[in-house]
Order: C-alpha cells, then structure tokens, then sequence
C-alpha cells in the first residue's frame, strides 16, 4: 500500500499496463528527484540505475522490480 509503480516502456506488456507511471530513464529519473521525501516507488528499469537511485535518495523507499518483468 502506498507504493507507487514506476516503468520503462520497454518492461513487458502487462507491467507497463499496470503500472502508476510509464516512462523513460530520464523520465524516472526526475520523477524521483520531484518524489516527496518518504514516498515509495517501485521501479521497472535497469537494476544498477535502481540502485543509484536508492543510493541518491535515501529519504525515498525505493526498489526495483524482479527482473523477470524488466529488463
């Protein structure tokens, strides 16, 4: 609850069809820089950009999507 899913495009059908929010790397990218402190993503993109994601902001809970449905 309250976790917002965030994708790539390129991600598999279903999981662009579900998610909150579909967009580019650039897109992610600024969409977690303008996310309020505490928010929750869930993002479908490639895992090391997850990673420096979570690492830049430590004030968001952010994850990364099982590979299975991104790649």
């Amino acid at each position: 609850p309250g976790v917002r899913v965030l994708v790539h495009p390129e991600c598999k059908h279903e999981v662009v069809s579900a998610a909150d929010e579909v967009g580019s790397t650039e897109y992610i990218i600024k969409a977690l820089d303008a996310a309020p402190a505490g928010s929750k993503w869930a993002i479908g993109t490639e895992l090391n950009l997850v990673r420096r994601l979570a690492k830049a902001h430590p004030d968001k809970e952010i994850v990364f999507l099982d590979r299975t449905v991104c790649f």
